[in-house]
C-alpha cells in the first residue's frame, strides 16, 4: 500500500498529465501564448512528478553492504535534477513565448475554449494542491509549525516539491485567466505576453528554491529548527545505527518520532 508521499505524487501525476494534455491542445487550437506557457508548466510538473516517484522508489531500497545507511539521500539527487533541468526548461519556453507575443502580438481564436480548459485545469490543480497541502498540514501540526514553515524545513523533497509546484500551478492558472480576460476586454494580446513572462519568472523562482533546498539536504542534511525534540528522542535509542539512518534519509510522514 503506498505511503502518503507516494499517494501524493500519484495524485499529482494524474492531475498534471490531464491538465498538460488539455492545455497543449488548447494552446495549439487558440494560439494563446498564456495557455502555451501554462502548458509548458504542466508538462514540467508531470515530468517532475515522475522524477519524484523514481526518487521515492529508489530511496526506499533496503540498506546493503555498500550503503549501510540506506539509499534515502538519493531522493535529494532526483529532486535536484528535476528542479534544475525540468523547471528551467519550462521557464525558458514560457519566457520565449512571452517575449515573442510582446514583439509580435497574435490573435486568440477562441476565448471560450481557453476559459473552459483553464477553468477545468484550475480545478484539477486544486485537487492535487488539496492532497499535498493536507499532507503537509498534518505534518505541520505534529511538529507545531505553520504550513509555510513546514514547506520550507521539511526533509521530505517529495512533499516539498509537489506542494510548491501545485501552488505555482494554481497561481499560473489565475495569471493566465486574468490575461485572457484583459485580452478580450482590450483587444490586445500584450497581457498574454506579460502573463507568459510572469509564469516564467514563477518557474525560475520555484526552480531556484527547490534546487537550493535539495542541494542543502543532499550535501549536508541536518535537523530543521523545531525538530530537536525529535532528535533527543531518537538519541535515546540504544542502536546508534538506527539514529544515523534517520539523519541520512528524508523523514516521511509515516515515520514515528
Amino acid at each position: 500500500m503506498p505511503n502518503d508521499s507516494t499517494r501524493t505524487v500519484l495524485v499529482a501525476i494524474g492531475a498534471d498529465l490531464g491538465v498538460a494534455l488539455a492545455k497543449v491542445g488548447t494552446a495549439v487550437f487558440t494560439g494563446s501564448s498564456a495557455v502555451a506557457a501554462q502548458a509548458s508548466e504542466s508538462l514540467a510538473d508531470t515530468a517532475n512528478d515522475v522524477f519524484l516517484l523514481i526518487a521515492e522508489r529508489r530511496g526506499r531500497r533496503r540498506p546493503d553492504d555498500q550503503h549501510p545507511l540506506g539509499y534515502g539521500r538519493e531522493a535529494y539527487f532526483w529532486a535536484l535534477i528535476s528542479a534544475i533541468g525540468v523547471l528551467f526548461a519550462a521557464a525558458a519556453f514560457s519566457l520565449r513565448a512571452g517575449i515573442e507575443e510582446l514583439i509580435h502580438p497574435g490573435i486568440t481564436s477562441s476565448f471560450t475554449v481557453a476559459y473552459v480548459v483553464l477553468g477545468i485545469s484550475a480545478v484539477l490543480d486544486l485537487v492535487s494542491f488539496r492532497q499535498s497541502g493536507g499532507q503537509l498540514i498534518r505534518r505541520a501540526r505534529r511538529y507545531r509549525r505553520d504550513l509555510l514553515e513546514e514547506s520550507r524545513v521539511t526533509s521530505d523533497p517529495t512533499m516539498r516539491t509537489v506542494f510548491t509546484s501545485d501552488l505555482a500551478s494554481v497561481a499560473g492558472d489565475v495569471i493566465a485567466l486574468a490575461a485572457l480576460a484583459l485580452n478580450q476586454i482590450t483587444g490586445s494580446s500584450i497581457p498574454q505576453g506579460i502573463a507568459a513572462v510572469l509564469i516564467a519568472l514563477v518557474l525560475i523562482r520555484l526552480s531556484l528554491r527547490l534546487s537550493s533546498a535539495a542541494t542543502t539536504s543532499w550535501s549536508a542534511p541536518g535537523l530543521a529548527p523545531g525538530s530537536r525534540r525529535a532528535a533527543m528522542l531518537l538519541a535515546s535509542l540504544s542502536h546508534s545505527g538506527q539514529l544515523k539512518r534517520r539523519w541520512y534519509e528524508p523523514l516521511s510522514s509515516g515515520t514515528p518520532v
